[in-house]
């Protein structure tokens, strides 16, 4: 199923647009209080999805890793993350080790290992980025492991009304 959470705008970039735009600070806001309670949803629902045992995350859009950094290590066995700044990736090399791996990789194209599957994927936030956000969730749900949940957290307006639709047509939608 799809979990979901409301909360940003919608523009298409490039790889270079996305790295000037980490480089110049344009996503520190993502810090403060007032995004507290999107990210505070999001652990949420990905807690009640996965009581009971360590699992895999896979993060689609993970910018500088901020919600890795709200994880507690603790409640997760696995966690990748994926996106195309560089800029942002490079910031997360420390947070690196045998459980956690950021990548920069275009995520229209990125191909999980050996066909890894993942407990919960998520899209916190970068869905609209794409120019076809039904089909990246498509590539990304066939890494979904069985009883598994993709969490989708978007900014409610016009654009993201439309991506709900077509999410809904294919997948349940649960909140």
């Amino acid at each position: 199923g799809i979990v979901t959470s409301n909360n940003r705008a919608a523009h298409l970039f490039k790889k270079e647009e996305w790295d000037r735009q980490y480089t110049h600070g344009r996503w520190d806001y993502l810090r403060t209080i007032g995004e507290a309670a999107h990210y505070g949803v999001i652990l949420s629902y990905l807690y009640t999805y996965t009581l009971g045992h360590p699992h895999r995350i896979l993060d689609v859009g993970c910018g500088e890793g901020l919600l890795h950094a709200m994880l507690d290590p603790q409640r997760y066995g696995q966690y990748v993350g994926i996106d195309v700044s560089s800029e942002a990736i490079s910031r997360l090399n420390s947070r690196m080790d045998a459980r956690t791996a950021f990548i920069c990789a275009d995520a229209r194209t990125y191909k999980v290992p050996n066909n890894e599957q993942f407990d919960t994927i998520i899209f916190n936030e970068s869905l609209y980025y794409f120019e076809d956000p039904l089909g990246v969730v498509r590539h990304y749900a066939q890494q979904l492991a069985p009883n598994g949940a993709l969490i989708v957290s978007m900014y409610a307006e016009d654009q993201t009304r439309r991506i709900w639709r077509m999410l809904d047509g294919v997948y349940r939608v649960e909140d």
